[in-house]
């Protein structure tokens, strides 16, 4: 799992791509996903992060659940990626600073 350095967010079909500062939890999960998961996102801002659909504390767990299952294991996952989850979770459903 890489985490974007750009926004994610789509406006019109288009993704913003401004430079990310924050990580979200996004409900929109990646078709890889199971249906009623999350998916860390990246975003320029706290208002566009507000943008995406939220998840419940259920649908993060479960998105972590899946990338650990799909990496193999927690220990598989990069480190950056694992402080993101751990970070988000902690403030669901609220955005985090982007740290790299």
């Amino acid at each position: 799992m890489n985490l974007s350095k750009h926004c994610d967010l789509e406006i019109n079909g288009q993704h913003c791509n401004l430079p990310a500062t924050v990580l979200g939890l996004s409900a929109s999960a990646p078709e890889m996903w199971a249906s009623g998961s999350a998916s860390v996102a990246s975003f320029c801002s706290a208002e566009h992060a507000e943008l995406e659909p939220r998840p419940t504390r259920e649908q993060a767990e479960n998105g972590w659940a899946d990338v650990a299952d799909a990496s193999g294991g927690e220990q598989y996952i990069a480190a950056d990626a694992a402080d993101a989850w751990t970070r988000l979770l902690s403030a669901c459903p609220a955005p985090v600073p982007l740290t790299t």
